[in-house]
């Protein structure tokens, strides 16, 4: 049985595929050079440290089979 991938919750695409922090500071190093002063990648935040306040719309009646918000 083949090993599933683990979905990234920041991008599209699966943890494993993800920069490590080494990646992270080399590419804000390559930034920082091109735009000529220091550019420092931000903490990742921990999922359970993010707040996403209620949705301000409502779903379409005709569309709540298949939409949430």
């Amino acid at each position: 049985m083949a090993r599933q991938r683990q979905r990234s919750f920041w991008t599209w695409g699966y943890t494993d595929d993800e920069p490590i922090q080494e990646e992270r500071l080399a590419a804000a190093k390559r930034a920082s050079h091109l735009h000529h002063e220091e550019i420092v990648p931000p903490p990742i935040p921990r999922i359970d440290e993010i707040n996403i306040r209620e949705s301000r719309l409502k779903v379409p009646s005709k569309l709540a089979e298949f939409v949430s918000t």
